[in-house]
């Protein structure tokens, strides 16, 4: 079952990308963006009141969250589609999920202070070496280098809100924390929806597609966003935050397989990138993984509060 469950959530997340290519036929990035984590919210909230309404926030904890928020889910979840209206494939996109947990090591040093061993420096290094072949494929297909940097940017935010989660909300219940952090998103993204046309942020001048789009965007809130974050904390709660964090391997994966569907060119630069960075992830996690020697070695212990929170950041994408 964890298995499963594994390569649901594998697969979703790794099919939200074109969903959201799917739903700018239609919409503004922001009114995707906002429909997305407002549908991702209810869904949680749905699901807090069913199998855990005990848990609650303090007043405190639920600001924090909702500022979080705004970095982890409000800032990329309207770039990305932002990005792909302006022309950004959608695999590109989703082979940016597998530098996350490079950027996470990265603000883990000026946030928490905690520094990389020579290990983890050497994947953190060898990751962006990696990363700057990907862009450098990206330039050579005409993406200008603010357009990259801005695609660069989504896995930098999560990564600086995964350290802040760490910092703020250890001790804060994961499920109506990630709720809330959707909700407060949602919210901040309306007045961006509704002043789209007079900024400059309004939709396709003519939409096309309406029924295809809404049912984008149906499957990406709900089910892309909030019932795979939830089924990602099962997952950490059940098998441990490495088992779940294995993920990262496979939706940039899911992406370029939806990519190469939809006519989009994946390159053998992509590839060695995508593999490059992989291997250094590997790298990373391999001591983290193994556990001590030995015939009566410990289980791996139940993961905390935080590393819950972690999982729900990282599950976006």
């Amino acid at each position: 079952m964890p298995y499963l469950i594994f390569g649901l959530i594998a697969l979703v997340f790794g099919s939200n990308f074109i969903l959201m290519k799917l739903a700018s036929s239609a919409f503004s990035p922001a009114a995707i963006g906002s429909a997305r984590l407002l549908g991702g919210a209810v869904m949680l909230a749905i699901i807090w009141l069913l199998v855990s309404k005990r848990e609650r926030l303090t007043r405190r904890q639920l600001v924090t969250a909702a500022v979080i928020g705004l970095v982890a889910n409000a800032y990329p979840y309207a770039m990305q589609p932002g990005l792909i209206s302006l022309g950004v494939e959608h695999s590109f996109l989703g082979m940016m999920v597998a530098f996350t947990p490079m950027s996470i090591m990265l603000f883990s040093i000026p946030v928490l202070g905690v520094w990389p061993s020579a290990r983890q420096l050497i994947g953190v290094v060898g990751g962006f070496v990696f990363l700057s072949v990907l862009m450098l494929d990206g330039h050579f297909r005409g993406y200008s280098f603010g357009l990259l940097a801005l695609a660069i940017s989504v896995p930098l935010s999560y990564g600086l809100a995964n350290a802040y989660l760490k910092k703020k909300l250890h001790k804060a219940p994961p499920l109506p924390a990630t709720a809330a952090m959707l909700a407060a998103s949602g919210v901040v993204l309306l007045p961006l929806v509704a002043a789209g046309p007079t900024i400059g942020l309004a939709g396709p001048a003519e939409p096309t597609d309406y029924p295809r789009a809404i049912a984008a965007l149906a499957m990406l809130g709900p089910v892309g966003t909030g019932l795979m974050m939830w089924l990602w904390v099962r997952l950490v709660n059940t098998q441990g935050p490495l088992f779940a964090g294995m993920v990262t391997y496979v939706v940039p994966l899911v992406a370029m397989m939806w990519g190469a569907f939809d006519g989009e060119r994946i390159t053998v630069s992509q590839l060695v990138s995508i593999a490059g960075v992989l291997s250094m992830v590997a790298l990373v996690q391999y001591r983290a993984a193994a556990k001590p020697a030995g015939d009566h070695a410990p289980t791996e212990p139940a993961p905390s509060a935080c590393e819950r929170e972690l999982a729900c950041a990282d599950a976006s994408r």
